[in-house]
């Protein structure tokens, strides 16, 4: 294995002048019996009317919930139970319509969506959500991605365990009777995981803290490879085509504690030599107090010009100013970038998409604690 890390280009973060997109705050659900420390927060069309709906999972056994656009009706997936750090909206069951994929204290779990493309508010919005088993045996999940690993045109889940449990990584594939066969990827403890294909071969991949692991033989080989060092055991990590070459970059930010010895920064890594292994890295914040605590990154193009941006957040707790901001990619690369303060507010695994349903990208949020309540921040 042979690894270069380019210098870090600092110089590529401009301030100055920054991009400027107005947006409006509403809170979703406001009531006494809303879900209590909404960990799970996600965004996909439910109901099959074009616009995307809002899905809220509890961590303190009061259930998972569905907002039905426009108006945000609270509709029940499961009236009781708690649910863990991260889920996914998607087909399972190939019918054409979104489940969701939620891990809980007796495992992880999809919920099939029983509505389809009838979906009639008047009288299918207390329509029960039928569960599956998946995998799992209820430890902690604190990273779920979903993706067709072995190209059977089936969704299969890969997951991470919060780090104190000493878990590996698991991947769960579905065959073609709708079963779940776990492989578990040794030697890979903490947190932080993504889904794409870094090496461009069309194979998705997976990245974690400070490696990348290559699929291979469908998903039942995955082969280590470095991209960085000296980064803390929880992270936040994502995947995305930042410079539009087919391929995605890695990027990290620190969503936990900074233990001694490591790098507190949002970074963005970019495999310039596949063949050789050779990494370039472009850093957006660096810092203890600047960057600690930043659990929430996403990936997607917020001002509408062909590009993917970041967008980020801070955990209540953290330490510093407390924003949700927008990293505007300027010149289509990945090099260049200006940043913008959307709200000096928090959130924890915040997630992106038109929540308007008017052609550009909003933000959804929340805080894990008790008091926290389910936000979005609309564009104008």
């Amino acid at each position: 294995m042979r690894k270069n890390l380019h210098a870090v280009a600092l110089w590529g973060l401009i301030f100055a002048q920054a991009v400027k997109a107005d947006f409006r705050h509403i809170p979703v659900d406001e009531t006494p019996n809303r879900p209590v420390k909404p960990y799970i927060k996600l965004l996909g069309d439910i109901d099959g009317d074009g616009c995307p709906d809002i899905l809220v999972a509890s961590a303190k056994s009061n259930g998972a919930y569905w907002y039905e656009y426009p108006r945000w009706t609270r509709h029940p997936i499961i009236e009781s139970g708690k649910f863990s750090e991260q889920g996914q909206l998607a087909d399972v069951d190939n019918d054409g319509d979104l489940d969701a994929i939620l891990p809980g204290p007796n495992g992880i779990y999809w919920y099939e969506n029983p509505y389809g493309q009838t979906y009639q508010s008047n009288n299918q919005q207390n329509s029960r959500w039928k569960s599956h088993y998946i995998g799992s045996d209820g430890t902690n999940v604190h990273d779920l991605v979903v993706a067709d690993f072995d190209q059977n045109g089936r969704i299969d889940v890969a997951a991470r365990f919060e780090k104190e449990t000493r878990k590996p990584l698991t991947v769960w594939f579905q065959d073609a009777a709708r079963e779940w066969q776990p492989l578990e990827i040794n030697n890979h403890f903490g947190e932080g995981l993504a889904a794409g294909d870094v090496d461009g071969d069309g194979l998705v991949d997976l990245a974690v803290n400070e490696l990348w692991l290559k699929n291979s033989n469908q998903g039942r080989s995955w082969e280590a490879h470095r991209f960085t060092e000296n980064m803390p055991d929880q992270l936040k990590v994502i995947c995305a085509d930042l410079n539009g070459d087919g391929r995605s970059e890695i990027i990290v930010s620190p969503q936990s504690r900074i233990p001694d010895g490591t790098i507190a920064k949002i970074a963005c890594f970019f495999l310039e030599a596949p063949n050789k292994g050779n990494w370039k890295e472009i850093v957006l914040a660096e810092g203890a107090v600047e960057v600690n605590k930043v659990h929430g990154l996403t990936a997607g193009d917020m001002d509408g010009d062909g590009t993917v941006d970041l967008t980020t957040s801070k955990r209540h707790d953290a330490r510093g100013s407390i924003e949700i901001c927008i990293y505007y990619n300027m010149d289509g690369l990945g090099q260049i970038w200006k940043k913008q303060v959307v709200a000096e507010s928090s959130s924890h695994n915040h997630v992106i998409g038109d929540i308007g349903c008017d052609g550009d990208l909003d933000i959804l949020g929340a805080n894990w604690s008790d008091e926290a309540v389910p936000e979005i921040w609309i564009q104008e």
